[in-house]
């Protein structure tokens, strides 16, 4: 057998959102475009109140239908544009996504089959689990992007827009809504991580027990072991049943607490303009309808918040598991250098070989091994004393 070294440098396992944000960024000219469809989306809504304040202050006091038509045939047309650039957006970002999928797929399995044999647990559906949940943490990353380049820069354009329209008195409201959901929100992501992870637990375990109950069915009813299954199963579907309705309990009281803070702020955009405008008259009736409306477009990303904080606890859990997964030994670990075949004549030695098991411990011991081309030797022995160990190390596994 004629060889050659290569050098195989130590690798280090890179963590898998370090993996997905570099696939994020190579999708960059496709985030300018999905920016810019969400700047003019963005700017087509500020018309869209401008538009109600025109027609509250001057249609109406004068009976001017002529500019009503007119407005409202402008206003048409960017309603049907901004139809056309949400099309548009929802397009890039499911071509984003795609390639993102498609470039991180293929870098979980390539991980995946470069792990030693060893390495690997047993229980291949609940390690198969594990490697799926990137799909989880690739959608939160790319609706954090979404609300990073889209959502969160426009809100600071309508609060300006706010501020023209309703005075600091108005803009105060939308701010103290932030500064209340911030911190409840870094709560509520705390409270969410203490449970996310034995729910990501227990949804392996059980994923993996129901693929293996399926795969070992001939086995469990020739052993007559149904009912210890049975019982097994319901512990599994109890556990994964607790933690769940507790994490959804939290994502649930999440949602409400947000929808009761947006309908209030909203009401308080309202009644403080009123307020301004009954006392002070600095205020018209369609500056409020329009600082409404810019309020509606400022709290949403603003109440997207906590959500996003509970959806980045869960995320934690999965991309801990995850690089556990990729932090795996991968074949070749700690070499500087490896052997590449050329030429195979089919002759083995082996001297003074030790293996040892992790379960057990005597060893599987070789003092001398040579197996001439073309020699045909049987392996004999009883099961567990290393004969497909022996396989294995000789193939390279």
């Amino acid at each position: 057998m004629s060889t050659t070294t290569q050098a195989a440098g130590p690798a280090q396992p890179k963590k898998i959102l370090q993996i997905l944000r570099r696939e994020t960024f190579r999708q960059t000219p496709a985030w300018i475009f999905f920016a810019l469809a969400g700047l003019l989306i963005n700017l087509i809504a500020f018309a869209t109140a401008l538009y109600s304040m025109q027609v509250y202050d001057r249609v109406l006091p004068r009976q001017g239908t002529e500019t009503l038509i007119v407005l409202t045939v402008g206003v048409a047309i960017a309603s049907g544009l901004q139809l056309f650039l949400q099309k548009l957006r929802s397009t890039i970002s499911h071509y984003i996504v795609q390639r993102i999928d498609r470039n991180l797929s293929v870098t979980v399995y390539d991980a995946l089959i470069r792990t030693r044999m060893d390495q690997i647990p047993l229980q291949a559906a609940s390690f198969a689990s594990q490697l799926q949940s990137y799909e989880t943490i690739r959608g939160f990353l790319v609706a954090l992007m979404s609300f990073g380049v889209v959502d969160a820069p426009y809100a600071i354009l309508f609060l300006f827009g706010l501020y023209a329209l309703g005075g600091p008195e108005v803009t105060l409201v939308p701010l103290i809504l932030l500064g209340i959901l911030l911190p409840f929100g870094i709560i509520q992501h705390l409270r969410v991580r203490q449970h996310a992870s034995k729910q990501f637990a227990s949804s392996n375990r059980k994923y993996g027990f129901l693929v293996e109950s399926i795969k070992s069915m001939e086995w469990i009813k020739a052993n007559d072991l149904m009912a210890n299954c049975r019982r097994r199963w319901r512990e599994l579907s109890e556990a994964v049943l607790h933690s769940d309705l507790k994490s959804r309990e939290i994502s649930e009281s999440t949602s409400y607490f947000v929808q009761f803070a947006q309908q209030l702020a909203y009401v308080g955009v309202v009644s403080v303009g009123a307020y301004i405008a009954v006392t002070q008259r600095e205020l018209t009736s369609g500056s409020i309808i329009a600082a409404s409306i810019l309020a509606g477009r400022i709290l949403t990303p603003i109440t997207s918040v906590p959500m996003l904080m509970v959806q980045a606890a869960q995320v934690k859990i999965a991309a801990k598991a995850l690089d556990g997964v990729l932090a795996l030994q991968k074949d070749s670990a700690g070499q500087s250098q490896t052997l590449r075949v050329e030429t195979l004549r089919g002759e083995w030695e082996l001297r003074d070989m030790q293996y040892s098991f992790k379960d057990r411990k005597q060893p599987l011991s070789i003092e001398r091994l040579r197996i001439m081309p073309g020699e045909r030797i049987g392996i004999i022995g009883p099961i567990g004393v290393g004969k497909s160990a022996l396989l294995k190390i000789l193939t390279g596994l």
